[in-house]
């Protein structure tokens, strides 16, 4: 439907069209109603203030909108209305059916018999206490609305719905008495009105006014000088047409036309509460803004902001178009419960869909029937159905973001071209190929010959099922386990398994899914998804009264790893790997492991069954009385219900899983450290206790060792900066041979951290740090203090024995850190190989190491040279300043401080240079 515009003003107005849509049709359509487009809806209102006397004498016909409504909404809702609470008598006027409805022999309304209605016989009624309306609930009826009532029952009762729910018709022009002054159609109704009034028109407005206020109308601007000068001067019979033409031409007419709209559809570049921090939405009041230059009809100015991007193909002008429903205000506190705002923001779309779009009050049925419009509570909510299908979170701590980019103008070809590039390359890549496709069916073939046969996995018999958090486990016959009753947002489930005499090379888990999930998915929560915080496995018997280590997972795959989605925006739906769930420590205990946020499963991949297979360090030994423990930790801080719902645990004892999955077999990481040094280039030319060690023998791993000792600066014995160009110690070649277990990566560690030796002074201030300090005292002074006996020296700290430790944390493909400043760390680690195979080993940091295999020197990265200073690249890496007067000569400058991390195995450090290299492993 369109509404044609017509501004009020008098004064050669043209018959261009031009449509306007949402805030700007209920104004229109009421101004219409006042000229009659309603059937005589507002009719005339002294007569209605008056008590409606005289209605019937006048020979018309009593209207119901008009005439009846106002007495009935005044003296009979409040008992008979739409107020379910307080209506009397199962009796209600507001509505046609429910009034013209049989009751107790007769209708409360009966058209054209008054005998017949109830209502007249109540009204009439001899008896005070049966007359109506009673006394102390409402005013009593005048003898005009009376007799208002009576003429409208015996004319038949007509009933008008209210005329905003009525489809607009074109009315007949009205006769009017100066036909003269009528220009066009809509003067006769203007005039018809204002002779029934016995008024007269304004007289007609100047030239100057009709342009300010046509001006005003378009485009929101008074005219500029010139503008008026022009129009002054112009005398053609079109002269006024001229002006509104130009004014509709205007790009600032869509800009007034869209002001209305976005006051409606709640507009604002904030998000509105708490911070009411920035949102970027103005993509959108653009979009409005060029619709409304357009001349967008109507109808699509509604569909596509309500539903844009369900259209077929839709652009990216229609999606941007249903901005319209993201304009609600957004919180961003974070203690708000999510499904408390998602429903408030529903509630949004719902009362502003149903104020902008049909200018309702829908929202007074939120919490109970509408006591005026034909509406009840259930059809608010039918109405809030068609917006709750979205799964939405908007809070975003940092900044609420666009999920949708939008290019700009000198953006859009390029994008366009890259699209196009992308779909070319991909259709060739889809394209068949038989020399790949040949190939990879005899890879498929050679593949399968050397795997051999399926693993048999064997499912053990329980012996336990217990949840901490309250959840109720199920057996079920397949051997799984389903996961019933309340389901609460975090719980453990602990799972005894009575497995015998076997040798347990593997475990398995499996998430299957089940019908009575949610959406038939993994897991408990509403949307089907899972998070297994952490996996704990003990092996203990029946007759153990301590709690048993954790068996120690060398190595942990699932059969699915997902990324997160490339539109990925905050608190969405994130998957994690395995890994994250492996814990060396028990849960809750300091450097346990195992991420809060777990191995989790996204999208449709929720409703297929997926498994994660285990590796323990060394096979598992059982027995008759041995009881396996596995407990799944679903501990996620995420405020919904994260726990598996069906699952099933297996074993099996095929020793080929683990020579397909260990590179090799697996033994734990030893370290001993730190051994401090002045700066970097001792630590790496220093050959400490432990180097000293590497031989053909296996490295003894029980021997101790005395940690070094710096002496305090400008001591006797102290080292001197490497910046000197003066090595500390002689460098210690590596033997030729040496055992065939030890690898020694020895450098300085920890970025941004200082070494915490306790028998070690720290160094202090020097003269560096001092430039800005005030002598205290005159030089004669100063030689005086030189002539003085030294300080006695402080007494020397006892050596600290350290002995290697076994590093149960480090695990391969997971970081290894080491910490310290100008420090060097020996690790060593035995590998078994079933075969001749490679291993990759992977180092960041830009510090020196050196690495050893079976005492034979395979790596070595030096360290790289200090910085260049003032005096040039081959100078000390800080100039001395000379002593002045009051300067504490005994204090040596800062030494050279060059913090880094060591990340073992596969880490590596944020901006640091990696270094990666493979070795040969042969068999044994």
């Amino acid at each position: 439907m369109r509404i044609l515009v017509v501004p009020i003003v008098r004064q050669g107005w043209h018959a261009r069209r031009r449509w306007l849509s949402g805030a700007m049709v209920l104004a229109i359509v009421v101004s219409a109603a006042g000229w009659g487009l309603s059937g005589g809806a507002l009719g005339d209102e002294k007569a209605a203030r008056a008590g409606g006397a005289g209605v019937e004498a006048k020979g018309r016909a009593v209207g119901y909108l008009r005439d009846v409504r106002p007495i009935l909404a005044q003296h009979c809702f409040q008992c008979h209305g739409p107020d379910e609470a307080t209506r009397k008598g199962k009796i209600r006027l507001d509505l046609k059916d429910e009034a013209l409805a049989r009751r107790s022999g007769k209708p409360a309304i009966a058209p054209g018999d008054l005998k017949g209605s109830l209502a007249w016989e109540r009204i009439n009624a001899d008896d005070e206490d049966e007359r109506m309306p009673p006394k102390g609930k409402a005013e009593p009826l005048t003898p005009g609305q009376v007799a208002t009532l009576r003429s409208w029952i015996e004319q038949g009762a007509r009933w008008e719905d209210h005329w905003s729910f009525q489809p607009p018709r074109k009315p007949p022009i009205p006769a009017v008495t100066d036909k003269r002054w009528v220009r066009d159609p809509l003067d006769a109704f203007v005039l018809s009105r204002l002779e029934r009034e016995h008024l007269k028109p304004e007289a007609e407005a100047s030239r100057e006014a009709w342009l300010r206020r046509v001006s005003f109308d378009l485009n929101g601007l008074p005219p500029t000088p010139a503008e008026l000068d022009a129009f002054l001067k112009d005398r053609r019979a079109d002269a006024y047409e001229t002006q509104v033409d130009r004014l509709l031409k205007s790009p600032r007419y869509g800009e007034r036309q869209a002001q209305e709209w976005l006051d409606l559809a709640r507009y604002a570049d904030t998000s509105g509460y708490q911070l009411d921090i920035h949102r970027e939405i103005w993509k959108w009041r653009e979009w409005v803004v060029n619709a409304c230059n357009a001349n967008m009809p109507f109808d699509r100015f509604a569909v596509e902001q309500l539903a844009g991007d369900l259209l077929p193909n839709a652009t990216l002008a229609q999606k941007v178009a249903t901005g319209f429903n993201r304009n609600h205000p957004t919180n961003s506190e974070a203690g708000e419960e999510e499904d408390e705002y998602r429903s408030a923001y529903v509630i949004d779309r719902v009362n502003t869909t149903a104020t902008a779009f049909m200018g309702l009050t829908l929202a007074c049925a939120q919490c109970h029937d509408h006591k005026y419009d034909p509406f009840t509570q259930r059809d608010y909510y039918s109405f809030y159905a068609f917006f709750n299908n979205i799964k939405e979170r908007d809070n975003d701590f940092v900044l609420p973001r666009s999920t949708m980019p939008v290019p700009s103008p000198d953006q859009a070809p390029r994008l366009a071209d890259l699209k196009a590039r992308i779909n070319a390359l991909k259709s060739r890549l889809e394209r068949d190929d038989s020399l790949m496709d040949r190939a990879q069916r005899e890879w498929e073939r050679a593949a399968l010959a050397r795997l051999g046969p399926p693993v048999e996995w064997t499912t053990p018999p329980l012996a336990g099922l217990l949840s901490r958090g309250g959840s109720q486990l199920k057996p079920l016959p397949d051997g799984s386990i389903l996961s019933t009753g309340p389901a609460p947002v975090k719980d453990t489930y602990d799972i005894m398994v009575l497995p015998g005499k076997k040798r347990i090379t593997a475990m398995r888990l499996e998430v299957l899914p089940d019908d009575s999930m949610s959406q038939k998915a993994l897991g408990r929560a509403s949307d089907g998804r899972f998070v297994l915080s952490a996996i704990e496995i003990r092996n203990t018997t029946v007759s153990e009264s301590q709690e048993p280590p954790l068996v120690y997972i060398a190595r942990a795959e699932a059969d699915i790893n997902q990324k997160p989605r490339e539109d990925f925006i905050p608190f969405d739906m994130i998957p994690g790997p395995i890994e994250s769930a492996i814990v060396v420590e028990p849960v809750g205990s300091p450097g346990s492991g195992g991420g809060s946020f777990g191995w989790s499963i996204i999208d449709d991949e929720r409703k297929r069954p997926h498994e994660a297979i285990f590796l323990p360090l060394e096979p598992l030994e059982t027995n008759e009385a041995s009881v396996l423990r596995v407990s799944l930790h679903q501990a996620s801080p995420m405020k919904f219900k994260s726990l598996i719902g069906r699952f099933r645990i297996t074993y099996t004892q095929d020793d080929r899983i683990r020579e397909r999955m260990l590179p090799a077999q697996p033994k734990l990481w030893s370290s001993i450290g730190p051994f401090p040094a002045p700066d970097v280039a001792s630590a790496y030319k220093t050959a400490f206790e432990p180097e000293k060690d590497i031989n053909d023998e296996p490295l003894d791993l029980k021997k101790s060792y005395t940690k070094v000792v710096l002496p305090p600066p400008n001591q006797p014995g102290a080292a001197k900066p490497a910046s000197d160009k003066k090595p500390v110690k002689k460098e210690t070649p590596p033997p030729d041979k040496g055992t065939g277990e030890a690898k020694k990566d020895a450098r300085p560690a920890g970025e941004g951290q200082v070494a915490k030796d306790k028998d070690a002074k720290p160094a202090k201030p020097g003269p560096e740090a001092k430039k800005d300090a005030k002598p205290e005292a005159k030089p004669e002074a100063a030689k005086t203090e030189a002539k003085e006996p030294a300080r006695s020296a402080p007494a020397k700290p006892r050596p600290e024995k350290i002995t290697w430790a076994e590093q149960r944390v480090w695990r391969d493909g997971a970081p290894a850190q080491l910490g310290g400043a100008n420090v060097a760390y020996y690790l060593t680690r035995k590998v078994v190989s079933t075969r001749p195979r490679t291993a990759t080993v992977q180092i960041a940091g830009p510090a020196g190491f050196r690495m050893w295999i079976n005492g034979e020197l395979a790596q070595t990265s030096a360290p790289p040279p200090p910085a260049a200073s003032a005096r040039g690249a081959a100078g000390p890496a800080v100039a001395p300043k000379a002593a002045k007067a009051g300067d504490d000569k005994d204090e040596p400058p800062l030494p050279e401080i060059d913090d880094e991390t060591l990340d073992g195995m596969k880490g590596r450090g944020r901006g640091m240079p990696e270094k990666s290299f493979r070795i040969g492993l042969r068999q044994g």
